[in-house]
């Protein structure tokens, strides 16, 4: 299985070999780069943000 770094590579290899990711400039692209690590790092946070809901609600409604 792979880990949380080994995900996130991935995708930024993906995202290198795209057709739209080369088409930018030099400077976009790893602006783009950034944008996905940050984004990939904020779910990190968010696992450990308490929840705005109540558990027991939620499984009620669900």
């Amino acid at each position: 299985m792979l880990n949380r770094e080994d995900l996130l590579q991935n995708l930024i290899n993906k995202l290198k070999t795209s057709d739209e990711y080369r088409v930018l400039s030099p400077h976009d692209q790893k602006r783009l780069q950034s944008a996905l690590i940050e984004q990939f790092q904020a779910l990190d946070l968010i696992q450990f943000l308490p929840s705005r809901t109540n558990p027991q609600i939620e499984r009620e409604v669900t």
